[in-house]
């Protein structure tokens, strides 16, 4: 299994928080591999393969209290020192009857609860130390228990 840090605080320069986490097998691996992430502090988070692991921040915004819905904005940043093209964004919502409308920056598909983006021609390159966002409009019943489950980046976990 895969070790955590248990801390919730966001990673500093001198923070070690991110080893021991291991990262998902790409396509074409055999299912029982996983590249491991190496992390040195002060570093961006490089796998095995070199590739740079993206991180995502998100935050939700209502300006009438949940009453016909709230937006969702997720930043898709890029630490590392080479750029990133292509990356999948998963959002999970509570129920399959909450609706996403109004994508900017991707291109959504429903599966039940699941929402699936994927970048658009403006985002689809993030570059080395720069980010994207995604914006959304979340739409249904969102007075009570509407908040996402779970937000996460090419598999990796977003932060809110």
């Amino acid at each position: 299994g895969s070790a955590t840090t248990g801390t919730s605080a966001p990673a500093s320069p001198s923070s070690t928080s991110t080893i021991g986490k291991a990262a998902t097998a790409s396509q074409g691996a055999p299912s029982s591999a996983a590249a491991a992430s190496i992390a040195v502090p002060g570093s961006p988070i490089i796998t095995e393969n070199g590739s740079v692991r993206l991180t995502a921040t998100y935050k939700t915004a209502s300006a009438t209290a949940g009453l016909l819905g709230y937006q969702m904005t997720v930043t898709v940043a890029n630490q590392g020192t080479g750029s990133k093209t292509g990356w999948v964004l998963t959002v999970t919502l509570p129920r399959p009857t909450l609706l996403v409308s109004g994508v900017q920056g991707a291109k959504a598909t429903q599966n039940g609860s699941v929402w699936t983006f994927v970048p658009d021609a403006t985002t689809s390159t993030v570059a080395a130390g720069g980010s994207v966002q995604v914006v959304f409009g979340v739409h249904g019943a969102t007075l009570i228990d509407a908040a996402p489950q779970d937000c996460r980046i090419d598999g990796n976990p977003c932060s809110a």
